[in-house]
């Protein structure tokens, strides 16, 4: 799919040439499932964590501790349909705090199907001479040994 935008198109989607993903969304309040693909125009991949440091009697860091490790996704795009009014008549589908993420994407080991993602937020985005688009946060933790 693409757009045109003052005479030039652009074409949503990966470096593949506007290639799709699949999203499968599970559990929430409703336990439901449901599989969708979009189109992505931005996909963000971080690594964060939270860390504590403890200080002797002079106020120099004696110790370092890092926990809560975890990958951050956050992806913008617009559900696929089979026409440019479908994209518009599926920004009805709902994604819920607290859901299951999976994402099935070729070109990113990072997003690949073993990730376990909890969606944090979800927003619907409609502007003027756009399409409707999602903003979608997600997390999954990390599992680090320090040893």
């Amino acid at each position: 799919m693409s757009k045109i935008l003052k005479g030039s198109a652009f074409t949503y989607g990966t470096k593949n040439d506007g290639g799709t993903i699949n999203l499968s969304i599970n559990g929430g309040p409703n336990n439901g499932g449901s599989s969708v693909s979009m189109f992505p125009t931005e996909i963000r991949c971080s690594y964060e964590g939270d860390t504590n440091t403890a200080s002797n009697s002079n106020g120099e860091a004696i110790s370092h501790c890092s926990y809560n490790q975890r990958k951050v996704l956050n992806l913008t795009g617009i559900i696929e349909g089979g026409s440019v009014s479908a994209a518009d008549s599926n920004f009805s589908t709902v994604f819920l705090v607290g859901q299951d993420l999976e994402i099935t994407h070729g070109g990113w080991s990072e997003l690949d199907t073993g990730a376990e993602f909890i969606i944090t937020s979800a927003e619907k985005t409609r502007s003027s001479g756009n399409y409707a688009e999602w903003s979608i946060s997600a997390i999954e933790y990390e599992n680090v040994s320090n040893d």
